[in-house]
């Protein structure tokens, strides 16, 4: 604010333009103020400033001045300089705007030190400096640089006043955590006066955790000096006190563990450590110590003590084998006596012969080294099978538990080793049970899901062979003179030719045939009296114990032990089984075939039979009783009754005759339609609807077959479906309404007949109703299925009923179901 006023004073009095600038502590120059009475041009300075700064090599102006500490003056500015002094055209111009004719620059100077240079130039009014106006301005920049350099004078002090409040805040707060600190850490810390006697021990200070760990308070400690003397347990008083006195007179740290009485009688350890503190500024020395409560880690060393006895006791009585080792050397330190008999060594042998880890473990020096790493990385417990070595070279299978333990001040692996051998025989004979059991499971499946003979007798030979490594297998089947052959085989031709052959597989196999049970024969291939040999077992195939064939099973010795055996016959059980069930099922289908033929048949005689009786009550009874009809009416008009009671019942009769006409032709159109003859069964369907339209019922149809005809069985057998569905309509529910939709599909017809009668239960109609409605839906199931289609019936009380038909379009002789 001052050098701004400075600048202020200086126009238009000494000058028309005056700038004020700063030297700051890093060198660098920082312009406070520019002042002239136009304030546009004013602003062109700045900007002059800012656009083109002072060139700090330059021999003029400000910078010379500020280098120099020396004034610089021109009275008269030429035309040349401002084009020396220009960077640009652009900053020329600016020069010549703001109309420079003479300048002066005095440096601000004050007690020695260059605070900065006022400038002053002079334009409009066509001023021209001389010295007399340059001592004029330097008086005024030596003012100006007293009162820069008073204020920062100042504003040191300040800065120093401040910077001590603050030190002395932070050194408050230092001794407030300090004492914080001290009165909260686990630990009792202490002072105490150097006692050169070893008679007292007076405490100058004691923080206030002592009196929670020993029951007395920190002004007991330091009103009392022989407090801590009654306070240290009897056995420990004694080396204590010594300890206290050497270090007193030798001024050597003190370091102790050792017990107090608490004021309670609880006896508490603490670790004890001081130095002696001097006093640089002449006060007596003291002690300054830390006291720390190290009673559940004494307690814990004391049990652990305990527990390294009992450790030591269990191991040796162990029935698991236990080793240490150590960890760098892998030399084996220690071995409980079991661990010893597992091996074979005495407890000479084991330390005497200086037995590592690779000389009892049964792997390569980078898989051990590996495995110990693992430990000493995880530092968790590792548990795995591996192969420990006899002291006679024979191996055995164990399972090994590892982890780092404590040993000796140091660290060692404890390695838990447990026989393993007879377990490993258990799981295998355990998996063997297992693969057999899952064997067996997946035959039943794989077997049961096929009802081919063939199929069945190649799948039996593959299972077989898989689950006991058979070399071959085949199933042979008595002829008709009860001779056996083979009818199915897998692997034969691996086989040497004679092994078939051979009597005593002849004999194997005769003998099964007799006793029903398994026979097993070894044989060797001829030539070869040392070669291996191959075992045939023989097993019967036996249903409700008839033998139907007998699985023969080639494969090595192993092929006679008890469990191969049972396998194969619960294998041979399971095939013979599936092979019977295949048989019947064959038979079964060739018995269902028959029927099915029986029953096409059946119901072709029945349409012809029905075709027959409708022509010959059309031809007979039909025109027979349309004659009458004719006759009576024409005897009626030539002989007219004379009584009014003989026209009744000439009239009577006459109706008899004309229902008898209608009757009959009722029964003709239910017997064969002629219509479903010549014209399809759109045309045969719709007279129905026609029909039982006219009795009441609204019948709604849709019809899509196309133009061409579907073969006589499907339309035969979709119009009697559509015949029976509108004859129980007709017959439970005269009044519903109907429709049909009848749909000529990509490769079926498919015939839907909805109706919202009374509905009904249709398990129950099945089962129970009278014996027309369960004939009339086997009826309807039957025709739909011989011709490969389907029929579907829904309907619930009170919901209606919907029949739903679909017959494959192109099947003129549809299969059975």
């Amino acid at each position: 604010a001052t050098l701004a006023n400075v600048a202020r004073l200086a126009v238009p009095t000494l000058a028309d333009w005056c700038a004020v600038d700063v030297l700051e502590e890093d060198g660098s120059v920082e312009r406070l103020a520019v002042k002239h009475p136009d304030p546009e041009k004013a602003a062109l300075a700045y900007e002059l400033q800012e656009r083109y700064p002072s060139d700090a090599e330059t021999t003029r102006g400000v910078r010379k001045v500020l280098t120099t500490g020396e004034p610089d003056m021109m009275g008269e500015m030429p035309e040349e300089l401002l084009d020396e002094f220009a960077v640009d055209p652009e900053h020329r111009a600016m020069l010549r705007e703001l109309g420079l004719r003479s300048y002066m620059v005095v440096p601000m100077v004050a007690r020695g030190r260059n605070h900065g240079a006022i400038t002053l130039v002079s334009a409009e009014s066509g001023r021209r400096y001389d010295e007399t106006d340059l001592r004029l301005a330097e008086e005024l920049a030596r003012r100006a640089a007293l009162a820069v350099d008073n204020a920062k004078l100042y504003e040191e002090a300040q800065r120093e006043i401040s910077e001590r409040k603050e030190a002395e805040g932070r050194l408050k707060e230092a001794e407030a955590r300090f004492r914080t600190l001290v009165e909260h850490i686990p630990a009792m810390t202490y002072m105490e006066a150097a006692d050169k006697d070893g008679q007292s021990n007076s405490f100058l200070y004691m923080s206030p955790q002592i009196e929670a760990v020993l029951g007395y308070s920190p002004g007991e400690w330091m009103a009392d000096p022989g407090l801590f003397r009654r306070t240290l347990h009897p056995d420990d008083s004694a080396r204590v006190l010594a300890e206290d006195a050497r270090t007193n007179t030798t001024g050597e740290p003190f370091q102790m563990e050792y017990r107090h009485v608490a004021r309670d009688g609880r006896v508490v350890w603490v670790r004890d450590e001081a130095v002696l503190v001097r006093d640089h500024e002449g006060g007596p020395p003291y002690w300054l110590g830390v006291q720390f409560d190290i009673t559940d880690r004494r307690e814990a060393e004391q049990a652990l003590r305990h527990s390294e006895e009992r450790y030591r006791t269990v191991v040796k009585q162990a029935a698991e084998g236990i080793f240490v080792v150590d960890i760098d050397t892998k030399l084996i330190l220690e071995a409980n006596a079991a661990y010893r008999d597992l091996l074979g060594y005495t407890a000479k042998d084991m330390l005497g012969l200086g037995l590592t880890l690779y000389d009892v473990v049964a792997h390569d020096r980078q898989s051990i080294d590996h495995y110990v790493e693992r430990i000493l990385d995880n530092r968790v417990e590792f548990i795995g099978e591996r192969r420990h070595r006899r002291k006679d070279g024979s191996l055995i299978n164990v399972e090994v538990g590892s982890s780092v333990i404590s040993y000796g001040g140091g660290e060692a692996l404890c390695v838990i080793v447990h026989d393993i051998t007879e377990r490993r025989r258990s799981a295998e004979r355990l998996q063997r049970s297992l693969d057999a059991l899952l064997a067996l499971y997946e035959a039943g499946q794989i077997l049961s899901s096929s009802l081919q003979r063939e199929e069945i007798g190649s799948r039996l030979l593959e299972i077989a062979r898989r689950v006991s490594s058979l070399t071959a297998a085949a199933i042979a089947v008595p002829d008709e003179e009860g001779e056996l052959e083979i009818w199915c085989s897998s692997g034969l031709e691996g086989l040497w030719r004679e092994i078939r052959s051979a009597p005593e597989a002849a004999a194997v196999r005769q003998r099964v045939m007799e006793t029903r049970k398994s026979q097993a024969v070894s044989l060797r291939h001829p030539g070869d009296d040392d070669g291996p040999y191959l075992v045939g077992l023989n097993l019967p195939l036996l249903v409700r114990g008839r033998l139907i064939g007998v699985l023969e099973a080639y494969g090595p010795e192993a092929l006679m032990e008890r469990q191969n055996e049972e396998t194969l016959i619960s294998l041979a059980n399971q095939g013979a089984s599936a092979l019977e069930n295949a048989r019947l099922y064959a038979d079964l289908a060739e018995r269902e075939n028959r029927l099915q033929d029986l029953i096409r048949k059946l119901i072709t005689a029945q349409e012809e039979e029905r075709r027959k009786v409708s022509y010959e009550v059309h031809d007979g009874l039909a025109q027979t009783a349309a004659g009458a009809h004719q006759l009576l009416q024409a005897f009626a008009r030539r002989h007219p009754p004379d009584s009014e009671e003989g026209r009744k019942d000439l009239a009577r009769v006459l109706q008899l005759v004309q229902q008898t006409v209608g009757e009959a032709r009722y029964v003709i159109a239910d017997l064969r339609p002629t219509a479903l003859d010549d014209l399809g069964l759109g045309a045969a369907v719709r007279l129905q609807v026609e029909k039982i339209s006219d009795e009441g019922s609204q019948v709604d149809y849709e019809e899509a077959l196309g133009d061409e005809r579907l073969p006589a069985e499907v339309e035969t057998a979709l119009f009697r479906v559509t015949q029976e569905a509108l004859t129980n309509v007709r017959k439970h529910a005269p009044s519903a309404r109907v429709r049909i939709t009848l749909r000529h599909l990509d490769n079926s017809v498919r015939l839907h007949v909805r109706d919202w009668g009374p509905g009904f239960n249709p398990e129950k109609a099945t089962e129970g109703g009278g014996p027309g409605e369960r004939l009339g839906l086997s009826s309807m199931r039957e025709r739909v299925a011989l011709l490969g289609g389907h029929l579907e019936v829904r309907s619930r009380p009170g919901e209606g009923t919907d029949v739903v038909a679909e017959i494959p379009s192109g099947q003129a002789n549809g299969k059975g179901r």
